[in-house]
């Protein structure tokens, strides 16, 4: 299949592959859905070989199932289906480069050597279940899943950013884990997990625990003693994250002339409050205030996606020409 090739298949129909399938949409898209609203049943890939690269599957029951097949899926979007991808049997293929979001089960794993790297699985029911599995996994961005592993005999993972490096709140099930990474790749680096030292407190607990940190942060922000405010408000993203914290944190960093520090922060408050408009708004102003207009105007228009009559990002963006 080549570039801007667009197929839609009514619910009943399916895309069987005996032999070699290849999308090559490196200039265009290559597109596969259902006609209307009911879900069509996917491709299989039986005993053959798979080449993507740039494509996009919607709406299957399994998207893509690839069964005893060699190859390498590579820059592929699939969303809203109830199983995103399948993989099982040997051989097994290279999953690299992808976004599987929006799914009932992103990826399920069986009986596969598959290796699974650099993609980025959230938002998804379960990001990925594993039955029986020797490949691995690793490098992957696996976050905002209701369960980011479910794994359902023991095995070992690698390195991956899961949004906490704390064990209580990886969301994994049945996977040992020693190492992860901070933040997102590739802006990251790996450390161990460890154990939120808030994890007893109940909720509420947790609450009035961080409202405390904050406000305490807030006292020594007034008085401009931005180290001591930012270490407070880092302690307050452990008990509780909320997107106060890595709005003011993200500010204390700027004030201390550590803007890579701070775009990192906000970065990941967005991840986690993403209908927040403070954090790309802070963000932005990051970026235009270091010249680097392409980024801001990247942030400034999530700002108005979400804020529409924020008078002061559709000033800055008219004084960019960009409006």
């Amino acid at each position: 299949m080549e570039a801007g090739t667009n197929i839609r298949l009514n619910e009943t129909a399916s895309l069987v592959v005996n032999g070699r399938f290849v999308v090559n949409g490196k200039d265009g898209i290559v597109e596969l859905g259902p006609i209307g609203d009911k879900r069509w049943k996917g491709i299989i890939i039986e005993g053959g070989a798979i080449t993507t690269n740039n494509m996009r599957i919607k709406n299957a029951l399994i998207a893509l199932n690839v069964k005893d097949s060699e190859g390498v899926i590579e820059n592929t979007l699939i969303t809203e289906n109830d199983t995103g991808i399948s993989i099982t049997g040997i051989p097994s293929p290279v999953l690299k480069g992808s976004t599987i979001s929006g799914n009932k089960t992103g990826v399920m794993l069986d009986r596969t050597e598959a290796k699974i790297t650099g993609n980025s699985i959230f938002q998804n029911k379960e990001g990925i279940v594993i039955k029986t599995f020797s490949g691995e996994i690793q490098d992957n961005n696996i976050f905002n899943n209701e369960k980011n592993i479910l794994a359902e005999s023991p095995v070992r993972i690698g390195a991956n950013y899961f949004g906490s490096i704390y064990f209580e709140e990886i969301r994994v099930t049945g996977a040992s884990i020693t190492k992860v990474y901070d933040a997102r790749l590739p802006d990251s680096r790996i450390v161990d997990v460890v154990s939120n030292p808030y994890v007893r407190l109940n909720n509420e607990e947790r609450q009035k625990k961080a409202k405390d940190l904050i406000g305490e942060a807030n006292e020594y922000f007034r008085k401009r003693n931005f180290g001591k405010a930012s270490s407070i408000l880092e302690e307050s993203l452990k008990v509780l994250p909320v997107s106060e914290s890595y709005y003011y944190l993200a500010l204390c960093y700027q004030e201390i002339k550590e803007n890579e520090k701070a775009i990192k922060i906000l970065n990941e408050g967005i991840l986690q409050f993403p209908a927040d408009p403070s954090l790309p708004k802070a963000l932005g102003f990051i970026y235009y205030q270091s010249g680097k207009e392409a980024e801001a105007l990247k942030a400034f228009k999530e700002v108005l996606r979400l804020s529409p009559d924020d008078t002061r990002v559709k000033f800055l963006l008219e004084r960019m020409g960009k409006q």
